[in-house]
């Protein structure tokens, strides 16, 4: 009999390194469980995400089974941790034993029951090698065939069937396991098990309101109700960390990623039956960039993905009810005003209402309109008609309705660019016409956040995901950037030459699972092998590579001990590099005495630890040190300052320092933070803890690392993939070389080939004079000049898309601040400002949306008292909704804005004073 479990599943590996165990999409029971079937390629994603109705992807080396990787670069199937061990590739229904691990597709038992167990193993590859084998396991014990393997020759492609009757229990695993044989020549495989309840005493999932499956939410209220003669428990996991007790409609406002899982228990007969459901979803922070209203569909919930069901009656709109019992499809309030009617991209105008699907936005950002709209029933009507609303404002057709005749089997994509803010609709609208004979109608709108808009070209991220933290080397004029996978943080590697073009290359493993997802992050090389560190709890451990692409684990030789005392919370975040000033390897790290995130302690008291080697060696090493720390009293976790990705670099006889400190903006990964060493000093002498931070940039240039390319130092971090909000990964910022200034303080700007190779023909070359708007204007040969004590603005000539602006800017003795002014438009309030504030010694990004002083500050840094004093060179670089601002070739300013800047238009500013613009000039950006 099926006994009682309890519905606990630990989300943090060890590692105190953010290791996220991310779960997918479920559907839920409507009507019990017998007859729910489970098809694996139905559940196949390409996301990066495991777990979808039920199905896991992983390989077994003959002693575990580990979770597999998206790998996205070259085989864009699941991969496991040996050569060519895959699921998906070419096919969903496809599987390729690997070189040294049988390739495992698995099924998660969401609830107690008896099962049927059908599919079909044949070959795929009928070319050649030496066939494949097959087994089928529950848990740890062969269920089919009886024992030994199942044999599929190279060249079957008819196959073996299997059918099985099996029982289990909530939680159990079924393995569809499959082998090379002898070779893995010619080894692709199509195996679509299939999993379906034949009967089941377990109880329905409770439905959710408050959250669904992959949303976004600023705050959210998760709530249920147990179905008659049902009990139900839950657990909450935030950021990976561990489950707690939740109970229904209990308040979540903390940012971060949640698994929400909810177990369903009912007693018949004196035995306990049980269910379970996962729900994954995010407060604060974007997790989810595409939203298709089929995979959102729900018949039990609106809201289900941030789709609702709707009808129109020309007046007002009202929310349907699911209709169980006929039409088995949402139903409005006038006959055959039907969303989901033989299918869940199938919608039907009413008599007298319009048909409504409408998507509430959860997160700010364009987005990308797509679906095709065709008629399913061709056998006669007139046709329908449809339109997109953005709120009560119709964005597409550019007004009246787009026709679809009767027969139309082919239809229209709306294909609508629009930016949208949280809670903004966008609605879909179906019209009967005439009649409503024959309008069932295909339309399964798509909804695309995007990457910062379509004219980001210089700014890289993956075509399949952004870029996380980034972990540069440096070898033979190529820049190899490791860095990590948003969601799974498992690391991945781009190259590149001149920071231009990047290519994405494959990583493999060897040997022995890593000990954590995110196994390759900063590199070095020792001798002829390349070494990269990781946190792993209570120490960091070591990969090795031979090639910078195929990774193992280092012998646990070169394990970096952390000092658990003080340091109780463990460390995180190694960077080991040579010192040749004491002759000895170095490691900096996030070190913890307490953090209440993970439940050591309360609050966050947090250091940049050192540990040295001792002596020249890897594997013999020190006890860890402060070199700063942060204990961050009396101050809550939530706005503790956290540092992460803590560096050392030594540049004109002087070491630095360097960390982004998190937990303090937007954001919340921070900008670059640096230290100045003593001249002349070295590590061991200096005094860290009296040292002053610095700014090196702005809070959007995300866990920036440095690297030297041989002739210089260069800075890289990633632009964070929203305006506002916590949503981790973006695109990789411009090149930045880093140079001493007198006293030690660091010099910013764009790395000098790249800033040549990217500048394009002249847009605008000063001869033709701005357009005064306000203020007192002087228009000269080359120079623009404003007076005044009030607000002066002028326009230039035309609008622009992805440009490189550059000029020089002088205030006059009152002026408080001048700069641009972008995309302001005629009427509109106020554009974007590109200020170089002198009043508050800062160089900023931000926009007043009113016009009467509500400021959204996008970025800012702050600089010297005097340094904006004189003249000064300002360049800005506009790449969809980038900005990227340099200030006399000393700072540096990234920004993520809240528009795609597509065609702007461009203004000079001044405030409070004159200024004059000199060798005003916009060119096209190179790609």
């Amino acid at each position: 009999m099926f006994g009682y479990r309890k519905a606990i599943k630990l989300l943090l590996v060890a590692g105190l390194g953010f290791s996220l165990v991310p779960f997918a999409p479920e559907r839920v029971s409507a009507s019990g469980w017998t007859g729910q079937s489970f098809t694996a390629s139905d559940a196949f994603r390409t996301t990066g995400v495991q777990g979808v109705d039920g199905w896991i992807y992983e390989d077994w080396n003959g002693s575990n089974y580990a979770p597999m990787a998206y790998e996205d670069a070259s085989f864009r199937a699941w991969q496991g941790r040996s050569g060519y061990s895959l699921i998906g590739w070419n096919s969903p229904d496809t599987l390729h034993p690997g070189t040294a691990t049988d390739t495992a597709l698995t099924f998660e038992a969401p609830a107690d029951g008896q099962v049927s167990v059908t599919g079909n193993v044949r070959k795929r590859d009928l070319n050649g090698g030496d066939g494949v084998q097959a087994r089928i396991l529950k848990n740890g014990t062969q269920i089919w065939p009886t024992s030994g393997w199942q044999s599929i020759a190279y060249n079957d492609d008819v196959g073996v069937n299997h059918s099985l009757s099996v029982q289990v229990t909530r939680g159990d695993r079924l393995r569809f396991v499959l082998n090379r044989n002898g070779n893995i020549n010619n080894d692709s495989t199509y195996w679509d098990p299939n999993v379906a309840y034949s009967s089941s005493d377990a109880p329905d999932r409770p439905a959710v309101t408050g959250v669904a499956d992959g949303g976004a939410y600023p705050s959210a209220a998760p709530s249920w109700t147990d179905p008659t003669g049902t009990t139900s428990y839950a657990t909450l996991a935030k950021d990976g960390g561990a489950p707690a007790a939740f109970t229904s409609g209990s308040s979540i406002t903390a940012s971060g990623r949640y698994v929400l899982e909810i177990v369903a228990e009912r007693t018949v007969s004196g035995n306990v039956f049980s269910s379970s459901s996962k729900i994954r979803f995010s407060i604060g922070t974007g997790l989810k960039s595409r939203f298709i209203a089929s995979e959102g569909y729900s018949s039990s919930m609106q809201g289900s993905d941030h789709w609702f069901y709707r009808d129109w009656d020309g007046s007002a709109y009202a929310p349907m009810t699911y209709d169980s019992s006929s039409f088995h499809a949402w139903l409005g309030r006038s006959s055959y005003a039907l969303i989901g009617w033989n299918g869940a991209d199938t919608v039907h105008p009413g008599i007298s209402t319009d048909t409504v699907r409408a998507f509430v936005s959860p997160m700010e950002g364009t987005v990308n309109i797509a679906g095709v709209i065709r008629k399913r029933d061709l056998s006669g009507g007139d046709g329908v008609q449809a339109r997109i609303l953005k709120n009560d404002t119709q964005i597409w057709p550019a007004s009246g309705w787009q026709s679809i005749s009767y027969k139309d089997s082919v239809g229209v994509n709306p294909g609508v660019l629009t930016y949208v803010k949280p809670g903004d609709e966008i609605r879909f609208v179906l019209n009967r016409k005439s009649t409503i004979d024959n309008d069932s109608t295909y339309w399964d709108p798509q909804i695309d956040y995007q990457s910062g808009g379509p004219g980001i070209k210089l700014h890289y991220k993956h075509p399949s995901h952004y870029i996380g933290d980034v972990h540069p080397y440096w070898e033979n004029g190529t820049l190899y950037l490791y860095y990590l996978k948003p969601g799974t943080f498992e690391p991945a590697l781009v190259t590149t030459t001149d920071y231009k073009s990047w290519q994405p290359v494959a990583l493999t493993r060897s040997g022995s699972a890593p000990y954590q997802n995110y196994y390759a992050l900063g590199v070095f090389k020792d001798g002829s092998v390349y070494r990269s560190y990781y946190g792993n709890g209570t120490e960091m451990k070591g990969s090795e590579s031979l090639d910078l692409t195929e990774w193992s684990n280092a012998s646990s030789s070169y394990d970096i001990a952390n000092s658990m005392t003080p340091y109780t919370a463990g460390a995180r975040d190694p960077y080991v590099f040579w010192d040749p000033d004491a002759g000895v390897y170095r490691m900096v790290s996030s070190a913890y005495r307490s953090n209440q995130d993970w439940g050591i302690g309360s609050g966050m008291d947090v250091s940049i630890g050192l540990t040295s080697s001792v002596g020249s060696s890897l594997t013999s090493w020190g006890t860890q040190t402060d070199l700063i720390r942060f204990p961050n009293s009396g101050v809550p976790v939530g706005s503790a300052q956290e540092p992460e990705v803590a560096q050392m670099f030594k540049l004109d006889n002087r070491w630095y320092l360097m960390a982004s400190i998190a937990r303090q903006t937007a954001h919340w990964v921070g900008g670059p933070t640096y230290w100045i060493g003593d001249l002349n000093t070295s590590i061991d002498a200096d005094n860290w803890a009296s040292k002053t931070a610095h700014s090196l940039e702005g809070e959007d240039l995300a866990a920036a690392q440095v690297f030297y390319d041989g002739a210089k130092w260069i800075m890289l971090g990633w632009i964070p993939q929203q305006a506002t909000g916590n949503a981790w990964g973006g695109h990789i910022g411009f090149p930045r070389e880093l140079y001493a200034l007198p006293g030690g303080m660091l010099g910013v700007k764009l790395e000098t080939t790249f800033s040549s190779a990217i500048r394009g023909g002249a847009l605008y070359g000063g001869v033709s004079s701005p357009s005064a708007e306000t203020g007192s204007w002087t228009f000269g040969s080359g120079t623009f000049s404003s007076s005044g004590a009030g607000f002066s603005i002028a326009k230039l000539p035309g609008d622009y898309n992805r440009f490189d602006a550059d000029m020089t800017v002088s205030m006059s003795g009152s002026a408080d601040r001048a700069g641009l002014l972008i995309d302001k438009g005629a009427t509109s309030p106020y554009g974007f400002e590109i200020s170089l504030d002198r009043a508050n010694n800062l160089i900023r990004v931000r926009r007043d949306t009113t016009g009467t002083g509500n400021w959204t500050n996008f970025s800012q840094i702050p600089v010297a008292a005097g340094d904006l004093d004189g003249t000064n060179t300002l360049r800005l670089i506009s790449e969809g909704d980038i900005l990227e601002v340099f200030v006399n070739d000393k700072y540096a300013l990234a920004a993520r804005i809240s528009k795609s800047l597509d065609s702007s238009d461009i203004r000079l500013f001044s405030s409070g004073g004159g200024a004059t613009f000199g060798n005003v000039k916009v060119y096209e950006l190179n790609e």
